[in-house]
């Protein structure tokens, strides 16, 4: 796996107020096979990679394959890195110690004080931190979005990602039911960013970004990583129809797993964006 270093280019946007990463946005970029970036987590120089599963430092030429089985989800929880394994086991990383087990679960996450929590229904999604536990409980194609016991927040569609940042609560709304939907990410404090036609934006929160699929119904199409506080949106301009991509952030370093990329030939990427 080789790491490349892309300097920031004049190139222009693709449409005002976009830009490509890893061309326009200045990356450093870990390349693998399909599937590599499906899932990640990041903390300070540090990053777990799946499929298949590897770690290390991002900086590195090269990330070590870990003998450890295929994960379903990888994640940090200000402690230490987890990855919830197909099997069910939720494990440390990088030493493997089984810390739960949650076999039948639609959803995990560890929370800041190792307390494992999760959702079990189709289409819920789960996210914890000092704040509270955010939480979707759907029933049918209605969602309701709260914190810990709190009151419903928002309905929203099934399969929306959740993410909190900081002390604020996010919430997607993809509408995967439908074609060309926009999909929308909203916010506890009031925002609201709307997609394109077709994005079904919502499907990936993290770090103050929100992200659909990618988009065959615009022109050109992509894949948009729209930020919540009103930056610029972000582009993956090559990737497989309809895929998605994972997001992480850690003190303002994104890393951004796109597991169909497609230039050439087909395979994994993971872009890291330093101190945004």
């Amino acid at each position: 796996m080789n790491l490349v270093f892309l300097a920031l280019v004049g190139c222009g946007d693709v449409t005002p107020g976009e830009m490509v990463l890893g061309d326009e946005v200045s990356a450093e970029i870990l390349k693998g096979s399909t599937g590599f970036g499906r899932s990640l987590a990041l903390f300070g120089e540090h990053v777990l990679v799946t499929e298949p599963l590897q770690f290390g430092e991002w900086k590195a030429e090269a990330l070590t394959p870990l003998e450890m089985g295929e994960a379903r989800v990888v994640g940090h929880n200000g402690d230490f890195f987890w990855a919830w394994m197909s099997d069910g086991d939720v494990v440390t990383v990088p030493d493997g110690e089984v810390i739960a087990t949650a076999k039948s679960a639609s959803g995990i996450d560890v929370c800041p004080d190792g307390e494992i929590v999760s959702v079990y229904g189709p289409g819920e999604s789960i996210d914890c931190a000092v704040a509270g536990v955010l939480w979707s409980r759907c029933e049918g194609s209605a969602c309701s979005i709260l914190v810990d016991d709190g009151p419903v927040l928002d309905t929203v569609s099934p399969g929306g990602d959740l993410s909190w940042n900081g002390d604020v609560a996010c919430w997607g709304d993809p509408s995967l039911s439908k074609e060309q939907a926009a999909g929308r990410v909203a916010c506890s404090d009031g925002t609201e960013v709307i997609g394109m036609k077709g994005d079904h934006l919502g499907l990936t929160i993290a770090g103050g970004i929100g992200a659909g699929r990618y988009n065959r119904h615009i022109v050109p199409p992509r894949l948009r990583m729209v930020s919540i506080q009103g930056g610029a949106t972000w582009l993956i301009d090559q990737a497989a129809e309809n895929s998605r991509v994972s997001i992480d952030s850690d003190q303002g370093t994104v890393a951004v797993g796109v597991a169909k990329f497609r230039q050439g030939a087909s395979g994994g990427r993971v872009f890291i964006v330093k101190e945004q």
